[in-house]
């Protein structure tokens, strides 16, 4: 009877829980569309692909992070504890990158695991960049973060990929296979190709691609291009 008593508290626990997060979600989700509605008057350049980007994309990006970042907190907090343990002071490691419009942010991220090796802990250092998204900074699909010293370089067509908010993976990620070397025009045109055509289908097909390649250790979802191979900007513009 006792072990019966335990698990019924133990489910009513959960379930009480369980309620908490999903209105904590729902109240982020709304609280996200209402931003996301004022930034869009504000923004007249970008020509949005649709319903799913205009309205759904930013509240989605916010209520996926929440639920993450909530149900994972046993996880982060036992990442944090290894970082405190392993790196002292520097639990996270921060670099700024240009995100949309142009606007500089920090990028979050837990101290990486080292030798280049797929590692559960490469994934996990990924998990701050939740945070990023919660603020808007980010998304979970987007052209590739990269650092502020590049927005000069960037020619008219380049400069598209700043109409949307960067993200943890996308287009140019998942065909990074594709590539023998970090080739710049491309990488930029496979962004633009995304900012003319952000649809739901379109960021699953991504997601799936970059687990996939996760997966079978491809590490393509979390290739930094401007750390592999620096860019210098192009000779020829587009108009």
């Amino acid at each position: 009877m006792r072990n019966i008593s335990i698990f019924l508290s133990v489910k009513k626990t959960l379930r009480v829980v369980a309620k908490i997060i999903k209105y904590i979600v729902v109240i982020v989700g709304f609280l996200a569309f209402i931003k996301e509605s004022k930034l869009r008057r504000m923004d007249s350049k970008h020509e949005y692909s649709g319903f799913y980007e205009k309205y759904l994309k930013r509240p989605l990006d916010a209520m996926i992070a929440a639920s993450l970042l909530l149900i994972g907190l046993p996880f982060i907090f036992v990442k944090l504890i290894k970082n405190k343990i392993k790196y002292g002071s520097e639990i996270f490691k921060f670099q700024d990158k240009s995100g949309k419009n142009g606007r500089f942010f920090q990028m979050m991220q837990f101290r990486p695991c080292k030798g280049g090796k797929r590692k559960k802990g490469c994934l996990l250092s990924k998990v701050p960049e939740l945070i990023n998204i919660l603020k808007g900074d980010m998304s979970f699909v987007g052209p590739c973060p990269l650092e502020p010293k590049y927005v000069r370089l960037y020619n008219n067509h380049q400069r598209r990929r700043q109409e949307v908010r960067p993200g943890v993976t996308g287009l140019a990620q998942i065909h990074k296979n594709n590539m023998n070397s970090i080739v710049w025009e491309k990488i930029f045109d496979w962004d633009v190709k995304y900012v003319d055509n952000v649809t739901l289908l379109g960021d699953l097909k991504i997601l799936f691609s970059t687990f996939k390649n996760w997966i079978l250790r491809k590490n393509t979802e979390f290739v930094k291009f401007d750390e592999v191979a620096p860019f210098e900007g192009t000779m020829h513009d587009f108009n």
